[in-house]
């Protein structure tokens, strides 16, 4: 009898042991899978911010893009306007015997 209350009990224990490490398992795969979608989010947030930050420079650089265009048009602007003078000049040089 005395064998039988000993093997009974390592029984037991050796079912106790399986249950906890079972269960241990468990609740590793459960936080692990909490982190893994923690790590996720936070890598979706920051793909968003990075996202929004590129629309912006987009947005900057069409605005950009105008204004070097009415540059453009303005300095055609000025420099027919310098040809201009230069001829009228020429023609005053020309009356004047310089």
């Amino acid at each position: 009898m005395n064998v039988d209350i000993t093997v009974l009990v390592g029984i037991v224990g050796t079912l106790t042991g399986i249950y906890c490490g079972l269960w241990k398992a468990k609740k590793d795969q459960e936080k692990e899978a909490k982190e893994d979608a923690s790590k996720d989010t936070t890598v979706t947030v920051t793909l968003e911010y990075i996202s929004k930050g590129v629309d912006e420079i987009r947005i900057d650089n069409k605005v950009r893009d105008k204004q070097y265009l009415n540059f453009a048009e303005r300095l055609v602007a000025v420099e027919k306007s310098a040809a201009s003078a230069h001829h009228r000049l020429d023609g005053i040089e020309k009356k004047e015997g310089i």
